[in-house]
């Protein structure tokens, strides 16, 4: 059976993981909760609980770079593609998810309904989504990664 990909994210770079959904962590896989979201079933939340969501989606990060790191040690342009392809799911959904909010991909790459964000922020995405085989992408990507966890952290501490 075809599984039905909601307009919010309907996006070319990420149809192979909407079709085929990445396990993260144990209680995350890629765009699952989005897509019981945007279909009006019912079904986990995560971004209405940033504070554990957001730190699952960062340690799941962890052996993604490794992934990501030697595809490029061993110049496989498939492995590097499709791995760049999880990292960047993966960062849209610390993200959204930092802001609290369901990962939507209907105005991709204009985020400017997310208040916290790295600097540059839609255009750096739009590079990875661009050239996702270039090594510089995948530096881009860590960096994306470490600069939204720790705008997370510190929007979570000026709330308290």
């Amino acid at each position: 059976m075809e599984l039905h990909v909601p307009f919010a994210l309907d996006h070319p770079f990420f149809h192979e993981l909407i079709k085929s959904p990445l396990v993260i962590t144990a209680d995350i896989t890629l765009f699952s909760n989005e897509i019981s979201h945007y279909s009006g079933r019912g079904g986990k939340r995560p971004w209405n609980e940033p504070r554990q969501s957001v730190q699952s989606l960062y340690s799941g990060w962890v052996g993604l770079e490794e992934e990501i790191s030697e595809a490029f040690k061993k110049r496989d342009k498939s492995a590097i593609r499709a791995s760049m392809r999880k990292g960047t799911g993966l960062f849209l959904h610390l993200l959204f998810w930092s802001n609290g909010q369901a990962v939507t991909l209907a105005r991709f790459p204009d985020i400017s309904g997310l208040t916290v964000k790295p600097a540059n922020c839609g255009e750096r995405i739009q590079f990875l989504v661009d050239r996702p085989e270039l090594f510089h992408s995948f530096i881009q990507l860590r960096e994306l990664m470490d600069e939204q966890y720790k705008h997370f952290l510190v929007n979570l501490t000026k709330k308290k």
